[in-house]
């Protein structure tokens, strides 16, 4: 075997490791107001079961500091889902997290079914929204924002 043969050997091995432990998905952080728990918990199992790491609100643990850990769990995640609603517009919380993640250029916004996309608060118009039922179209989105290789 001849020593340009066992150099690409050995980068097309380097290559499979890499992408062998280069993450499919971005980690995810979903942004929504309390009264559409069912929406972001049904958003989240999907993820989940489509293989994306996800964090939302149900990983703060009792006795953990809620707003270091919400604080964290926003500034670790690659991409920072925000489910719209009425609620969540008119929620302080959400429209932190959301300016939060805009100003780290990592936000994605959905919004539930009969939530007019116009109604999304001041700041964040300009993000295009997609509906919380296109599963299809939000996996695309988080496969084009994948991790590089290390």
């Amino acid at each position: 075997m001849t020593k340009r043969s066992k150099e690409a050997i050995a980068a097309r091995r380097q290559a499979l490791l890499a992408a062998a432990h280069t993450p499919r998905y971005p980690s995810v952080f979903i942004s929504y107001s309390r009264k559409d728990k069912a929406a972001a918990k049904a958003l989240a199992d999907d993820l989940i079961a489509a293989g994306v790491p996800v964090w939302w609100d149900r990983e703060i643990y009792p006795g953990d500091d809620f707003h270091n850990a919400i604080v964290t769990a926003l500034d670790q995640a690659q991409v920072v889902i925000v489910i719209w609603s009425q609620d969540a517009a008119a929620s302080p919380w959400v429209r932190d997290e959301a300016r939060r993640a805009a100003r780290q250029k990592k936000l994605i916004t959905l919004h539930v079914p009969g939530f007019d996309p116009a109604n999304i608060p001041l700041g964040f118009g300009d993000h295009h929204s997609e509906s919380i039922e296109d599963r299809d179209r939000l996996i695309a989105t988080l496969l084009a924002r994948r991790p590089a290789a290390a």
